[in-house]
Formats: C-alpha cells, structure tokens, sequence
C-alpha cells in the first residue's frame, strides 16, 4: 500500500471509535474515499495476521501537566498614613484606576493647621538667614571705624608721650590719652567679635534654622498627604474595607489578608494577569525558564491560551504531603481571563518537528518479543514475519516515539498481532493488551498524519 493511501485511510481512521467493527471501517472508507476495497485488512492478511503502520514523518511533543490559577502580577493593600476619620471615598468596587488616582480622603484640617504652621516658620526662618548679609556687612563698617578710632587714639598717644617727655603736657593729660588708646582697642576687639559672630555664628545658626523649618513643612506636607489613599498603579478596585464616616486606624495594614473593622482599606490588583502554578517534583526537572504553555479555563473551555514559564521556585512547597514547585507564567493574550480563575496548564517540555515517529504501541510489542534482551527494539515484518530490529529512540510520549536511528520512512513496523478471529474486527491486541487500529490512528492523529 503507497503512503498516500496509508495517509488517507490514517486520517478516516481518526473519528473511529476503538472497539468499531472492520465492516464499518469499510462502510467509512467507502463513503469518504471511495475506494473499492479495505486494503489495510488484506494488506493484514497478506502479512501473516500482524496489524502494521508505516514509519513516517510527524511532529512530536512532550509536556508536562500541572493545575494553575490566574492571578494579577501585582495586588496592594493601600490605608492611611494617620488616624482619623474617613471623609470620601471616590471609588467601587470593580472600577478599573489609574495610577495617581485619589481613591479616598481622610478629615485633614489638624494636619492643614500644622502645614501652615510650619510653612510659617519656615518663612520667619528665611527672613532671618536674609538679613545675615545686613548684619555682616554693618558688622564690617562698626569694624573699620573701631579700627580708625584706634589709629587715631594710637597717633595721639604717641604724641602726647613725646610731649610729657619734654615736660610740654600734665601726667592728667597723658593719662587721658592712654585711657582713650584703651577704649578704642578695646572697641575694636569687640568689633572684631561682632564680625566673626556674624559671620560664622548668626550665618550658619540662620542656615540651620531654614533647613529645620524646611524639614517640618515637608513632615507636614507628608502628614497631609497622609490624609490621601492614592493608588500606586493601573489596576481594578477588587476590596474596599470600610465605609465614609468611619474611624480608621492609621499605618501600614496588617501582613495577613484578613482585614479589620478598625483599619480603612482599599485593595488594587494589576489589569496585567499572569498564572501561577504547582508543578509536581517528579515534573521539575523536565521544565526549564522560557519553556511554552498553553492551558484552559472552565469560562473557556474550547479556547487555549498560551504563554511562558517566567520564574521558578527554587525551593518545594508540601501540598497535602506533595511536593511541588510553584511556576509563574505569562499570559500572551489574556482576553476574558480574570483573576482567580483555574487553569489545567499543559508545559511543552520538548518538542521536534518533521521526524521519524511509530506509534508507542510498536515499541510495546517489539517488547514481548524481545524477552529482556537491552535497548529498545521494533518489529518490521520480513517475509510476513516479524523480525525484531533494534533502534535508538528520542523524545515520546503518551502515543508517539522519535526513532533517531534503525528505521527509515516507508517501512512498516507491527503495532500487534491479530486472533484467528480477525474476521470479527476485534484484534488480539485489542483484546488482551488494548492495543489496536485506535490508538494507532489517535497517534496518527496527533502528528498530522
């Protein structure tokens, strides 16, 4: 039989049921192809009683099952800073905001006062750091005046000296002259006094006076702000616990999701969505960073969303004496999806394209034959006799087998052997080991063929 017609039947083969008779095989192919005759049943025949497939070319993945929820990529529980009483609240519950968004008041005409207290300060404390340059600069010219004076009082000294040498003035007058030089130094030196005051005291002491008003304006704008529950991102409005007119607690709200009566809180969720996941230990290893998924939900249960593993847990969690490790994945296209949601996520741990594939059947069959010799091992029929091959094998799953080497397309491996009774439509696989023209064709199906 040519591979086109394999083809066709392997694909009439797909809506047949296991246990189906080889007469209504017939009646199918019959009116979807139109061909005269059953061909695999003679081509079984012909072939000693062995139900055979060609080995061809597929697609083939393995993946690795794990039970998910979807979930927001960021959740806050938003409160206010201070005690008081609830005076708005600006938001519903389920309203989509902005980031920015004021979402509820607080009474804040105390914590107004003491803004405008602060700020008063504030500019009192500027006014004075203004007039330091005033008050330096009349500290340099008392200082220079102090400095004339002493000069002059000095040059009288020294006058009045040389006079009372020569007998020409009293002691009364030299003396008079020596207590004036005193005084003017003595102005001096408290000239000099009040510049350095001005200049490294009265400055910096104004300087520090400014930044310290500064700092109660900003812990009183802070405070006022307080006042405000504003939200930190785009999201939805998913809980808001309290009500205007309510005393709240002020602070952080507690680490525990519970809420309290005391404490106003309004909670936001990311719009963007995301899976977290529990995959179990026996799975973690088949599972890298980046691999794809795809899953479904209940809500959509024809539709698959994809997306990819973003992180991973490096440590195991216990889920009823379980371990798993907790995943999250992106979402690429989360339309419809909403947080909470159950997800049945399907990981695609490996997978090729355009392979030489046999049903897992074959190798199963080429097992009883094989009687513990090693390796892995197929029947291909030779003078309609199965006559075992060995062959190295790739990735498989659940119905299909990457042979890497020992096979070729074309050949015909046998999936099993049929009873005297073929006649009857039921092989001796089907009925012993349950293996039979439906799974194969189910295998065929998932490679396209």
């Amino acid at each position: 039989m040519g591979e086109k017609e394999s083809n066709i039947l392997i694909r009439i083969g797909r809506g047949i049921r296991r246990h189906r008779t080889i007469s209504i095989v017939v009646a199918a192919v019959l009116v979807l192809g139109g061909l005269a005759t059953w061909r695999v049943q003679a081509a079984q025949s012909q072939k000693g009683g062995y139900l055979t497939m060609p080995v061809t070319y597929g697609d083939i993945a393995t993946t690795v099952s794990a039970n998910a929820t979807v979930e927001p990529t960021q959740e806050t529980v938003l409160s206010f800073k201070n005690s008081g009483y609830v005076q708005d609240v600006n938001v519903t519950q389920g309203q989509f905001v902005k980031a920015g968004t004021v979402l509820a008041v607080e009474q804040a005409s105390d914590y107004q006062a003491q803004l405008d207290q602060a700020e008063a300060s504030l500019q009192t404390a500027q006014a004075n750091l203004a007039k330091v340059p005033d008050e330096i600069n009349q500290a340099k010219a008392s200082l220079d005046q102090a400095q004339a004076n002493l000069d002059l009082a000095k040059t009288t000294l020294d006058q009045d000296e040389a006079l009372a040498a020569a007998g020409a003035i009293s002691k009364s007058a030299l003396n008079s002259a020596q207590n004036a030089y005193q005084n003017a130094e003595s102005a001096y030196e408290s000239a000099q006094a009040s510049l350095n005051m001005a200049q490294n005291t009265d400055g910096p002491t104004a300087q520090a006076a400014v930044k310290s008003a500064q700092a109660q304006v900003t812990q009183a704008q802070n405070n006022l702000a307080g006042c405000q529950i504003v939200s930190t991102m785009d999201g939805y409005v998913v809980n808001i616990n309290g009500s205007a007119g309510q005393w709240t607690q002020g602070g952080a709200p507690p680490a525990s999701s519970s809420t309290t009566s005391s404490q106003f809180t309004i909670t936001v969720s990311s719009s963007q969505l995301e899976l977290l996941a529990e995959i179990n230990e026996a799975d973690i290893a088949k599972v890298g960073m980046g691999d794809q998924v795809t899953f479904t939900v209940d809500a959509f249960p024809s539709q698959t969303f994809t997306g990819r593993i973003t992180s991973l847990a490096a440590e195991a969690a216990a889920v009823q004496g379980v371990q798993y490790y907790q995943s999250y994945m992106s979402i690429d296209d989360q339309t419809g999806l909403k947080a909470g949601m159950p997800a049945a996520v399907n990981i695609v741990a490996a997978q090729k394209s355009h392979v030489l594939v046999v049903p897992r059947s074959a190798l199963d069959f080429a097992a009883t034959l094989a009687r513990g010799r090693g390796g892995n091992h197929v029947a291909v029929l030779t003078n309609g006799k199965p006559q075992l091959v060995t062959v190295q094998t790739g990735i498989m799953n659940n119905s299909l087998v990457e042979i890497t080497s020992g096979l070729s397309a074309g050949q015909r491996v046998v999936l099993s052997a049929r009873s005297a009774t073929a006649g009857s439509g039921r092989s001796q696989g089907q009925q012993g080991q349950g293996q039979g023209p439906s799974s194969t064709q189910r295998a065929y199906r998932m490679i396209g063929g």
